[in-house]
Parts: C-alpha cells; structure tokens; sequence
C-alpha cells in the first residue's frame, strides 16, 4: 500500500444536513458506543455479589461483550480526528490542544469535582479532601469510565506525531507495531505489581495504541475502506456475526473459570473485529435528512450523557433494593442510565439554543 501524501484519501467522507461537516454514521457510532458503555454500568449495578442463575449469568456474559465500547470511542475519536484535519479545517498545534483542553479536558474536572462533592455530601462515600480529589483527577478512578479522558487527551498530545506515522508507514506495519504496543501493555499490567501500582494502565495510550491507530488508518484511507465495505457488506455481516458467537463463547469460557495464555490477544482481536463489525453497520444507515437531522441532535447530548448517567445510576440505587428481581432491576436501572440523561441532555441542548437565538435577535 503507498502511503505517500498525494495516495491517501483523506475527507472523503460525505457529510449530511447541509455540509455541516457531520458525518451521519459517525454520529450513529458514537451513540450506539455511549449505549454499550452505558449497558455495562447498568450489567454492573444489576449484579449482586449473590445473584446466579440463567439471568445473572446472561448479565455477567453482557457484560463481558459490551468490553469493547471504551476502545470503540477511542477509534472512533482517532477517526473523526483524522477525518477533520484534512477536510480544511486544520489548525495550528497549539490552538489545536487548547481547544481540546477546552472542549474535553475542561469538562472532565467539572465533572470530577461534582462527582466528587456527591460522594462526599449526598452519599457520604468518602471525607472531603483536597489531596485525594487532585489524586482522583490525576488517575481518572473516581467514576469508572472517567479514564477515557485522559487516554483522548494523551491521544491528542501525540497527534502530530501519530499522524507523521500513518501518513510514513504502510498500514500493514502501522497495525501489527501498535498491536504488540498494546499487547505489550497488558502483559505488564497483568504480571508486575511493581508497574501496575506505580501506573494506572488503563490510563495511559500504549493500552489503546491500536485502537487509535485503526481509526487513524481509516481516516486516512476512508474511501477505499468504505467502497470495501460497501463491496463486501454480506461478508462482513458474517464476519461480524461470527465475531459476536466467538466473543459469547470466550465469555463463557472465562465465566467457568477457563484462562489462557493468549487471553488478552483473543481478547484484542476480538475488539477490533467488533468495532470494525460496528463500523460497517453504520455505515449502511440510509434515512432522510430530517431523521438524521434527529440523530445528530441526539448525538450532541451524547459527552453529557458520557459523563452524567452514572449520576443518575447511583441516585437509582438508592431507591431499588439489591435483592430478587434482576429483570426489573435491570429495566429500572436501565431507564435511569438512558432516558433520563439522554432526556435531560435534549431539554439542556434546546433550551442552549433558545438561548443563543435569543441572544442573536437582542444584538440585532
């Protein structure tokens, strides 16, 4: 594959709604990763220490596949990242990073500082200090998923130079580097003790190389990747489908308390298969420019909902007993972690447009 600059195909994406630069199956993909991430929290709040039966197994066993959703975004966002910067609207290093820090990074320590102020004030979880929440920020720990930020943000700070790679070396090399990179990482994550108490693993970028490097390389070549796909959708849907049986099987196997040494391979290919399946899928959305129009609304509630359903999860738990119904509890906390913030995320949105509108016709 030649990977010089004048080869790669780089923005030919079509955007939808008017050229807004919004990509609809992007958008899908995103939404359809911040529901798996939400299923995983919901799975993991159902499950009592005690529970068993076919249920809390098939929670356990979704839980277990719904694993691939934090990799998932960060392909994601290494895709639309590659998409943008060669679609005109590149911009200046630095401007570029305090965007970021603006837009991602900036949120992430509001929310921290909330999450927080909850476990001290409403729940009385923890005892207010000021060491321990800088601690909190530094390591991404406080609320399960909050790690992802600082991944991005690493991400980000690496761009350049990750770039300079994708565009220099051919995918074939790229991908199998980045993948012994990230293999390489949860070897010592699992077997020192010394690196896994001095570094939080799933912290830091060598643990999602790959998935940023798949996004980035089909960015790159987004034309030819998607005319493939489009070629070949029926064997894809198979691959796709298999793909899904193999993760259910290896679920299970784990579940009965199965190991192997290829354990953390199986489970990357099986990730990146995945996503890829995922990938595929959206793309194949077709739907008018009003429904997607609808979509993309949605979508714009979606860093909200990323950072506030496990708000609305804890609340819930405080009501609902852990007890004997996992059906209803599953449905309870599932109505707690989606609609409502997905709710209150539109009612937020329209009412900043309001706003904004408002604002416009006063200056006028």
């Amino acid at each position: 594959m030649d990977t010089s600059r004048d080869k790669l195909d780089y923005g030919n994406a079509q955007p939808i709604n008017g050229g807004s630069g919004r990509i609809l199956s992007i958008s899908l993909l995103e939404l359809a990763l911040c529901l798996l991430v939400i299923c995983n929290h919901v799975a993991a709040n159902t499950l009592s220490a005690d529970a068993d039966g076919p249920f809390a197994a098939a929670i356990w066993l979704l839980r277990s596949f719904v694993g691939f959703a934090m990799p998932g975004f960060v392909f994601a966002s290494a895709l639309k990242l590659g998409l943008s910067r060669h679609s005109g609207k590149s911009e200046g290093y630095l401007r570029f990073l305090v965007g970021r820090v603006r837009r991602v990074y900036l949120p992430y320590l509001l929310w921290v500082l909330i999450y927080y102020l909850y476990f001290v004030l409403r729940v009385r979880w923890l005892t207010f200090s000021w060491r321990e929440m800088a601690l909190y920020v530094l390591n991404g720990t406080l609320v399960a998923h909050f790690y992802f930020i600082l991944v991005i943000m690493q991400f980000y700070v690496l761009f350049p130079l990750l770039r300079r790679a994708v565009m220099r070396v051919p995918a074939y090399i790229g991908l199998p580097a980045a993948l012994a990179v990230t293999l390489a990482a949860a070897y010592f994550n699992q077997n020192s003790a010394v690196f896994s108490d001095a570094l939080m693993w799933d912290s830091v970028f060598p643990t999602y190389l790959i998935y940023w490097m798949l996004g980035a390389y089909t960015a790159a070549y987004y034309t030819r990747v998607t005319e493939f796909a489009a070629r070949h959708s029926r064997g894809i849907t198979v691959i796709g489908i298999a793909a899904v049986a193999a993760r259910a099987a290896f679920g299970v196997f784990l579940f009965k308390g199965g190991w192997t040494k290829t354990v953390e391979l199986t489970n990357c290919l099986l990730r990146i298969a995945l996503i890829a399946f995922l990938f595929a899928l959206t793309r194949r959305v077709r739907l008018s420019e009003k429904r997607a129009n609808r979509i993309f609304r949605l979508h714009e509630t979606a860093f909200f909902v990323f950072f506030s359903h496990p708000l609305f999860l804890f609340e819930a738990l405080r009501y609902i007993s852990a007890a004997r119904y996992l059906a209803a509890r599953f449905a309870v906390l599932g109505f707690a972690g989606a609609a409502a913030p997905f709710g209150l995320g539109l009612l937020i949105t329209y009412i900043k447009k309001r706003l904004k509108k408002r604002k416009k016709f006063v200056q006028l």
